[in-house]
């Protein structure tokens, strides 16, 4: 195979240890190592450092050539969110690399089976697939953690995960870690390619065609962090991309990602990107399409209030000061505060 592929590492505050570990399996991929570039947008970070103990460490001429060559950094020095550090990093690939096939958006916690690239490049040439995400697996407890979401017509996220390879035990493990998401489990079978389709692919591990992200041009900056997956997802449906889970694929989930704001930022953050992803799902240039939208999200949002009431009344607290904010924002500065 000699299609080049372009990984992002969104790098905000990064730990040398946990980045070590995914450098390490960029490395080992089976696939060829010529053919990869990484990327990595570091917020707060001490890159020449970092790429000085990789260089110390390096087992062979093979991985130091590549730790020279192939591992690029772009600073940013304010935090503008995630999805600016996203586009910074596709900005770089396009002006810099050029004539990478593939990109792949990847967490600084997130660890790659050695077969990840091989196959994600064999099923998306195979199957003329625009955006596909690997079998994300907590590393810690080796539970699986997703195979993609779907959307329901409220914005909540359901997770996708394969019927044979999870056991009852493990669905109770993710019901209890994802309650305040309010999302819920679908089992589903997987064809011969290990592929279900899906609504979108989980941000820590996205694997895009070069047609399809420059078709998209890049991700929404409005969207500080949480539910930038979602959105650009939802566009490239929208275009008739077609995206896929596969359980061929596999990366493995640190869950060692620093987060940039307190509870009620995220909160708030988190339901912006619900806003935004309703008005591009229900589109329409039709009468009162906006109204219905509204609408919606007024009655997700209620139901984000009942479940976190029955929770505590912290987070009832938090919830309900993050609605009223939004909310006002809608007031004072219409619509546009979310488009």
């Amino acid at each position: 195979m000699n299609k080049k592929v372009c990984i992002i590492i969104s790098n905000f505050k990064g730990k040398f240890e946990v980045l070590e570990i995914v450098i390490l399996s960029i490395i080992n991929q089976s696939y060829p190592v010529e053919n990869i570039h990484v990327v990595m947008v570091n917020y707060d970070f001490d890159f020449i450092g970092f790429i000085s103990m990789l260089l110390k460490k390096a087992s062979d001429d093979m991985q130091k050539e590549f730790i020279k060559r192939n591992i690029h950094s772009v600073p940013m020095e304010i935090d503008y969110g995630l999805s600016y550090m996203r586009n910074l990093g596709l900005k770089y690939a396009r002006e810099t690399i050029k004539d990478f096939d593939y990109v792949m958006f990847l967490d600084n916690d997130a660890v790659l089976d050695p077969e990840c690239i091989r196959t994600l490049v064999f099923l998306a040439e195979r199957n003329n697939i625009g955006i596909l995400q690997p079998l994300t697996i907590f590393w810690h407890e080796k539970v699986p953690q997703s195979c993609g979401f779907l959307v329901d017509t409220l914005g909540f996220e359901h997770l996708v995960l394969p019927r044979e390879m999870i056991d009852l035990q493990e669905i109770n493990y993710l019901r209890k870690k994802y309650h305040d998401w309010g999302r819920s489990i679908i089992l589903v079978d997987v064809d011969k390619n290990g592929l279900v389709p899906i609504h979108y692919a989980i941000g820590c591990a996205m694997f895009f065609s070069r047609k399809c992200i420059d078709r998209l041009c890049c991700f929404n900056e409005d969207i500080f962090f949480w539910r930038d997956d979602t959105e650009i997802c939802i566009r490239a449906l929208k275009l008739g991309y077609r995206i896929y889970g596969t359980t061929k694929a596999k990366v493995y989930h640190m869950e060692q990602a620093r987060t940039r704001k307190r509870e009620i930022h995220s909160f708030i953050n988190s339901e912006k990107g619900r806003m935004i992803v309703l008005l591009i799902l229900d589109y329409r240039r039709k009468r009162f399409w906006l109204s219905k939208v509204l609408f919606k999200f007024l009655i997700a949002e209620i139901l984000n209030l009942f479940q976190r009431m029955i929770k505590d009344q912290k987070s009832f607290i938090v919830s309900t000061k993050a609605m009223l904010s939004i909310l006002g924002n809608i007031v004072r500065r219409g619509i546009y505060y979310f488009s």
